[in-house]
């Protein structure tokens, strides 16, 4: 008696199996790669698939706040988008995405204080006021 065995499900648009769990075969990776660099978006988010959490749950230990969280997970995933080109491979793309992250946690404004403030124009009111004291 022979058991059939389940194929593992397929992307529609390219035809590659998609990713359920973390591919650690560089070939199968670096074609992936290649793909999401020709812009197929459906590739890259089976890419970043298995480390989404991971990466959400660093955000979090870094920032202390979900909110802040997401919007640095948000940029390190736009950034890793545009950044794609510039992969060189030289690490696994994990730690690449955790690069990316850490550099986004460590550059989001702290928790309660306000943004910088920016130099104003001489002859501002603001400039002018404080001048006059």
């Amino acid at each position: 008696m022979m058991l059939a065995t389940a194929s593992p499900p397929r992307t529609a648009v390219t035809g590659l199996p998609a990713l359920a769990a973390r591919c650690h075969d560089p070939a199968v990776t670096a074609d992936l790669i290649d793909l999401a660099r020709a812009g197929d978006e459906e590739v890259f988010r089976q890419l970043l698939e298995p480390y989404r959490r991971e990466l959400e749950v660093h955000c979090y230990r870094m920032l202390g706040s979900f909110t802040d969280a997401e919007d640095a997970m948000q940029e390190a995933l736009l950034a890793a988008w545009q950044g794609l080109g510039r992969f060189e491979g030289r690490s696994s793309i994990r730690t690449w995405l955790y690069r990316i992250a850490t550099t986004r946690c460590l550059n989001a404004p702290a928790i309660g204080q306000p943004p910088p403030l920016t130099r104003r124009a001489a002859g501002s009111p603001a400039t002018s006021a404080h001048r006059a004291r």
